[in-house]
């Protein structure tokens, strides 16, 4: 029930759940989502306490991270996304309804002067990050 969230250049967070599995299913979705890559998870046997960076660690600029040796390649769930049309020939037709069509009619909200033709077609977009009722919020 017991793990450790390691966070880059702090210290380690450590942490008692009872929902421990269903827990990371959704950090895992959560990484892989903001990050494109699979969150890195290590099965350390014996004392988890020799592979977490403390706040004293931290404060020397340390990290203690276990060895490769201890890392589950079997949590590796999600294929990484080489591009966005990658992403959407992959897809099973979700991609095609979030992302809209280049060269099709969109017109800017806001730009910063009045004067500007800014359209959705001067951006690369790579991924819808969020949506609303209203509209989508998209990495470009």
């Amino acid at each position: 029930m017991e793990f450790v969230c390691h966070v880059k250049d702090e210290y380690d967070y450590r942490f008692i759940c009872e929902w421990r599995d269903e827990l990371f299913e959704h950090i895992k979705a959560c990484y892989f989502h903001l990050m494109n890559a699979n969150l890195p998870i290590f099965g350390v046997p014996g004392k988890l306490k020799e592979h977490c960076t403390s706040k004293k660690d931290a404060k020397a600029g340390a990290e203690r991270l276990p060895p490769d040796s201890y890392y589950l390649r079997n949590e590796d769930v999600y294929e990484p996304l080489v591009d966005q049309k990658q992403a959407i020939d992959s897809s099973s037709g979700s991609f095609d309804d979030e992302l809209p069509v280049m060269g099709a009619n969109h017109r800017a909200t806001f730009a910063k002067r009045g004067d500007m033709d800014v359209s959705l077609a001067d951006f690369q977009i790579k991924k819808v990050i969020g949506r609303g009722s209203f509209g989508k919020v998209f990495l470009v």
